[in-house]
């Protein structure tokens, strides 16, 4: 079983490292799911090179009307941000304290 491969003693290293990628990777992907109209928007704004500034609002009433006033299509693709941000955030999290404990 793999509860039995996993360690449970927390003085032992591998408890650490897997522990701060779980809650490393918890974290990330929350903020990221939470955040992700905004990151919508962020991208729209940064794809327009070159044309005049406009309103992140006037922007956020863009994408909905094209996305036919939907909260769920407004959350397209959430899901492929989602797993990113799972390894992402865990594999940094895990680094950085590990990198923390050594050289600390």
């Amino acid at each position: 079983m793999i509860l039995e491969v996993i360690p449970t003693d927390s003085k032992h290293p591998v408890y650490h490292i897997l522990s701060d990628f779980f809650s490393g990777a918890i974290l990330g992907a929350s903020i990221s799911t939470i955040f992700f109209p905004i990151n919508v928007v962020k991208t729209r704004m940064q794809a327009t090179l070159g044309t005049k500034f406009e309103n992140p609002f006037k922007i956020i009433s863009i994408i909905w009307k094209e996305r036919n006033g939907s909260l769920k299509e407004l959350y397209r693709g959430v899901h492929l941000n989602f797993t990113r941000s799972l390894l992402a955030w865990g594999i940094t999290n895990s680094a950085f304290n590990l990198l923390q404990r050594t050289i600390g």
